[in-house]
């Protein structure tokens, strides 16, 4: 790809932001010789962050247990049938079709949840909590990659 890496925050701006009392940093004040990251990030933005993925994580956990046990008495009955008899097809395909449905849910749930976080994290973003990284600053990072 030919787009230009955004600028990311050095370590030493990162444990700026993470201690109490945070500054921005004047400009060409960092030790890596980088421009600082962007002013007004403070200890606010990270604090509606964490929120975000915490209530994320606890809302992931909390659905997939309720989803288990759902689950759990659906895949004990397709473990435990019978064997074939008579009616049986009509009735394996019965408990096929709810096994089949139990999986496809149970495989979803990280994807909605993710959507759901990435809404939160662009509506925290689009506050102005977070501003975008300036494009035109200079990467960070002192490596490139080998060729």
């Amino acid at each position: 790809m030919d787009a230009a890496p955004q600028r990311g925050w050095t370590p030493e701006e990162l444990f700026r932001a993470m201690t109490a009392g945070f500054t921005p940093p004047e400009a060409g004040s960092t030790a890596s010789g980088a421009a600082p990251g962007p002013a007004g990030l403070g200890l606010e933005a990270l604090g509606e962050v964490s929120g975000a993925f915490l209530a994320s994580g606890l809302r992931y956990w909390s659905r997939l247990g309720e989803m288990w046990i759902r689950a759990w008495p659906v895949l004990l009955r397709a473990a435990t049938r019978a064997p074939a008899g008579a009616g049986a097809d009509a009735e394996a395909a019965a408990l096929a079709d709810d096994v089949r449905a139990v999986l496809r849910e149970l495989a979803d749930l990280p994807c909605q949840e993710s959507r759901r976080l990435q809404a939160e994290l662009d509506r925290i973003t689009a506050a102005g909590a977070i501003p975008a990284p300036d494009p035109d600053a200079p990467y960070w990072r002192r490596w490139d990659a080998k060729a």
